[in-house]
Formats: structure tokens, sequence, C-alpha cells
């Protein structure tokens, strides 16, 4: 390849002298690629924090051939990508770079990808040291793994040397899987990086759900030169710490200003390309709108139940009744007393946490941390009743209502979730609340309202064969089809022959019950497996609908030639995977405007969602917009 200097402009005399791969390369990639490559190429260690979508892989693929690293290189991602997008995009430009998979193979019979097994991976490891400079890939779960390997030569009892590590180049694809530094993956990916001479971190979503995430990453590119080698010291400069009633940290507030000097001082190893640079198709937010009608009532008294009365202590209770005078133990099942029932006790100014209340609840043992940090129960008094006595004149810290809220809100959240997805996870919470909440209950089977008493008796006696079952063996209660049915008039005037539907579910749940509602309309939805076979029937719309899960399939893949419809069908809390879902279908080489339908009860915590996730949507574009170099304007005349 002829030398390549950040401004330099390519002419047809410069086209001319490259290979035919390169010259479709240079033909086809965009401008924003080109900054994302020039990038690359003048900085050994950065970051691209890239809108999704922005072709980061080829642009990385393209950079490389500049630069033509002296020996391995290593591309780290999350499994879905690392089996697809690396090695395809290499093939489809016929880039000679020698690749392979270090966890991927054919099986020898069905011809279709499969994962090695150990013994296989180890293998493939051995044959790393005596191959020329080649690209190789493996999934970020199996991290760890390999860094074991090269450190120790595949000898388990022999003294780790990580000076061994033969890849002397590091790509990170999805780095935002590294964002926890105290992670396992994080400290075995540091022990090699020194080791290493060029390394290259590639995400859409760096910072996704606070500023702090940042900090594990940048500890792979500048090794602390910008933020520090101590993740403790790091949060103490730039955050406030709130903790918990037994002293744990459960979050980090960014303090005054800390946010933009964080930027700063990141910019010097990172950019960011935005979208308006792409060449994408318009996309656009449709919000399906759900009523409860007759389901409301319930869902109103399921809340206000688990508000008020949710959580049950078994306690074990002496009995010797027997008639061999033995002792037995049996279970009694307590009602502990609502935050409600104490302040209603207690001598405290109210008004300012009361409002904090709604919609929350907290367990028995939360209820004996406030009695005993502020009014010791005697153990020979009737704990309940003594306990509110004595608590009657304390003064509770706010800071311990806050605790309890924190811990019980997500598990409360979660259970209406499920109530407006239309079927709740089985388990005993789910049982008292179904017990207390109806009379009656809508059976999908006969599409009639049945009693639910002897579903109820079967929990309570642990037996679930009354109850639904997932396809990985969860029972689960059946509430209500109104979400499938909203699923269904989405896409039922589509032509699913020439515009497949992707639908994103939340719940297992909901996946086996969308396949199964769309049965008896004809229409056949399958789950995507994670296999490039499945990949590719999607891609040639052999697939009218295909249900993924964003935590496995919400990354780097190519969903956007099957088509140009997606479903939430209950949204997420993450913003990195309700952004990168649904940049599989938005991205280029999308031919048509992509509509993004979100399925939402109203009335219940589904509304509550779209406003959290653009408040956490926010804060990430702050810090893009951050980053992005001053040098793109001039990057833009070169271009």
């Amino acid at each position: 390849m002829p030398p390549y200097a950040a401004d330099f402009v390519p002419d047809n005399n410069y086209l001319a002298q490259l290979p035919e791969w390169a010259r479709n390369i240079e033909e086809k990639i965009t401008s924003s690629q080109k900054m994302i490559r020039e990038f690359i190429i003048t900085h050994p260690a950065c970051g691209a924090f890239l809108t999704m979508g922005s072709g980061k892989t080829l642009a990385t693929l393209s950079a490389l051939t500049y630069i033509q690293p002296a020996g391995h290189i290593l591309v780290i991602a999350p499994a879905t990508i690392a089996r697809t997008s690396w090695l395809d995009d290499i093939d489809h430009w016929n880039i000679p770079i020698t690749h392979r998979s270090l966890f991927m193979t054919k099986g020898k019979r069905s011809g279709k990808s499969r994962n090695m097994s150990k013994k296989e991976r180890h293998e493939s490891y051995s044959r790393v040291l005596s191959e020329p400079p080649s690209l190789y890939i493996i999934s970020v779960d199996l991290i760890e793994d390999l860094i074991e390997y090269f450190a120790t030569k595949g000898h388990k009892n022999k003294t780790s040397n990580y000076s061994l590590w033969p890849f002397s180049t590091i790509i990170i694809d999805e780095s935002q899987t590294f964002k926890t530094a105290t992670s396992k993956r994080s400290r075995a990916m540091r022990k090699v990086v020194p080791y290493t001479t060029r390394r290259i971190l590639l995400t859409g979503t760096p910072a996704s759900e606070e500023p702090g995430d940042i900090f594990g990453q940048m500890l792979l590119i500048d090794q602390g030169q910008s933020l520090g080698t101590s993740q403790r010291y790091f949060r103490e400069q730039f955050f406030h710490t709130i903790k918990n009633q037994e002293g744990f940290v459960i979050k980090y507030q960014p303090k005054l200003g800390a946010k933009e000097e964080i930027f700063n001082r990141i910019k010097p190893w990172t950019m960011t390309v935005t979208t308006p640079l792409l060449n994408v198709p318009d996309c656009h937010i449709v919000d399906k709108h759900v009523d409860l009608g007759d389901y409301w009532e319930e869902y109103d008294k399921f809340k206000e139940n688990a508000v008020l009365n949710l959580y049950y202590a078994s306690q074990p209770t002496a009995d010797t009744d027997d008639a061999d005078g033995t002792d037995t133990t049996k279970q009694q099942q307590v009602t502990a007393p609502t935050i409600r029932d104490i302040l209603d006790v207690v001598d405290h100014d109210r008004a300012d946490i009361q409002h904090r209340l709604d919609d929350l609840t907290y367990s028995s043992q939360d209820f004996q941390h406030i009695c005993q940090t502020y009014a010791p129960v005697d153990a020979t008094a009737p704990s309940e009743s003594q306990a509110v006595l004595n608590i009657r004149d304390a003064d509770i810290d706010p800071n311990d209502i806050d605790t309890i809220i924190a811990q019980n809100k997500a598990v409360l959240n979660n259970k209406l979730l499920q109530f407006a997805s239309g079927a709740l996870y089985f388990d005993p919470m789910a049982t008292q609340l179904v017990q207390e909440s109806y009379t009656e209950i809508y059976d999908p089977q006969t599409d009639t309202i049945d009693v639910v008493e002897n579903i109820i008796n079967s929990a309570i006696n642990a037996d679930t064969s009354k109850y639904e079952h997932t396809s990985d063996g969860k029972a689960y209660i059946p509430l209500h089809t109104l979400k499938l049915e909203a699923l269904y008039d989405i896409i039922k005037d589509e032509d699913l022959t020439t515009s497949p539907v992707l639908v994103v579910n939340r719940f297992s749940t909901e996946r086996d019950r969308i396949i199964e509602y769309l049965k008896p309309y004809d229409i056949h939805a399958q789950a995507f497996d994670g296999s490039k076979e499945m990949l590719d029937q999607w891609n040639n719309k052999e697939i009218p609908v295909m249900i993924i899960h964003p935590q496995s399939a919400a990354h780097g893949l190519n969903f956007q030639f099957g088509g140009h419809i997606l479903v939430w069908f209950t949204l997420p809390h993450s913003a990195a995977q309700y952004d990168q879902a649904n940049a599989r279908l938005h991205r280029p080489g999308q031919t048509e405007d992509v509509y993004i339908y979100r399925i939402i009860v109203d009335k219940t915590v589904d509304e509550d969602l779209p406003d959290i996730l653009e408040a956490k949507r926010s804060g990430q574009k702050q810090l893009l917009q951050a980053i992005d170099r001053k040098q793109i304007d001039d990057l833009r005349k070169i271009f």
C-alpha cells in the first residue's frame, strides 16, 4: 500500500496504484469512515466512540492495511459480532489479511459454525505462535482464558508470564464490555496491555448509564494517563457517593463540573463521528399505546398490594405437640408492616419523604434493620407489636428510607412491567399478589375468564404443572394478550415477504408467547439463535418475524438488509441496549426509512420508560459531543 498522510488527497493517479480490493474500498468508504481511519492511523492508542452504524469495522480494517502493524492482531468482541461482522467484512472486501477465529469452527457433518470445546480452543491457541502475522478474533467472554493460556503456555501450574503475549495490536469492539475496571476480564486485560504497541477501542455507547463508565475503557487505552490508575481515586475526585445502610455504595453522583473535566482529559485519545455525517435514511419513532381496559383495575390492585403488603417472612416456630413428643419445625408466614405503617406511628416530619414512598415497599429484613437501629426489640416480646411500640418515638434517618426504596423499587418495577407485558413469572411474591388482586383471570387457551383459585392453590403448594412454561423451563402465569394484539395490529398490514419485522423482547415469556400467538395467523416467528446462518436467513428475507433480545443480539450485527421495521415489545432500562438494538436496522446499507414501534401500556410503568431512556441518552450525547475533535472541521476540508 502507498504511504498514508493525513493531509494527502487521493486522486485518480493514486487510486490507479492501488490493488483492486483497496480501490474498491476507497470508492465506497464514506467521509466519516475516512475520519475514523485517519484518527486510528495517527493515534496508536485510541478510542473511537462512534454513532452506531458508522462503519467502524471497515474503517478500522482499512486503517490496518495502511499501518501494516508488525505481529499478530487480536479482535475482541461480543460473541455475536465475533462470529460474523469482522470475518465477513474481510471476506466481503477481499482484504489480504490472514484471519481466523479462535473460538468458532465448522461442524464436520453439518458444516454449520459451532463453538469450540476448551480442548479445541487451546489447540487453536497453540498454533498462533508458529503462524505468520495474522488477525485473530475471540469472544470477549473468553479473553481471560486466552490471556492465561499464553501467560502459562497452557500449563496450569506454571507461574504466569504475561510478557509472552503474542498480539501486538488489540482491537476491542463494543469496548463498553470493559467499563467495569474491577471486573475479571478488565483486570486480565490490563496485565497484557503493557506488551502491546497499538490499542483501538470501538463503541457507540461508551458511557450509556453514567460518565464513570469511561474509566475502565480509558485505562486500557492510555494506562491511566488521563484519568489515573485508581478507580477509587477517580471516583473520589469526580463523584459524590451515595451509600446504603450497610455502608455499601449504591450510586455515584458527578460533582459540579466533573463531567466537563473528564471529557477534557480524554479528548487527546478519543474521537467521535456523529449521525448527520452518515448517509442513512430517516428513523421514525412510533409509540403504539395500549389500554388495559378491564385489566386496569386488577393492575391497580396488584400495584397497591405490592406496595402495602408484598413481602412475607418464613419464620420457624417450635412445636412439641407431636405424639412422640419430639420437636418439629413448621413454617409460619408473618406479614411485615410497611414503611407507611411505621411512618404512621413515628413522630417525624413526613412531608418531605412521603412522596418518595409511592409504588414502594420493603422486606422484613429491612424492618428488622430499622428496629435494631432505632429501637431494639426485646427478644421475648411479640416482635411486630413491640417493634411498633418501641419505634413510636424513634427518629428514622431518611437515608435509610432511601436505601430501602432503592433496593425494592427495582423488584416491584420488574413485576409491574411483567404485568403490563401480559405474563408473570412464577414465584411466591407473584402468587400472593395475584391471590390478593384477582378474583378472575383471562385464560388465553380458552379465550374465557376463569376463576384463578386452582392456579393459586397449586402455586402455594409449589406445583407449577398448571402454569405455562417458557422454552427454557420457567413457569409463568398468563394474564392477558393486549400487547400481543398490538403487535399483530402493527404487522398484519405488512408484506412480510418483502418487509420482515424485527421484534425486541425483554422477558423470555414474551419471546415464547409471540411465537405461539402468531401461529394461528400463519406467521412463522422465530427467535434469533445468534448464528451466522440465521442472520443470513434474515437478511435474505426468509424469516417473516424474528425475535431478538437486546443483551445478546443488539451489538454490531447487520440486520439492515432484511427489513426496516423494529418493534419493542417492552422497552429496556438500558440506554445502551436501546440505542444498539435500534441501530441494527438504522445504519448504512439500509435503503428504507426505518420505523421503530414501541408498545406502551397506558397508566402503567411502561409509560415511564421513554423518559428514563431519554435522560440516559442525553448524558451520553454530552460525552460524544464533548470529545468531538476540533480537527474534524479540518478533516472535512481534506476529504
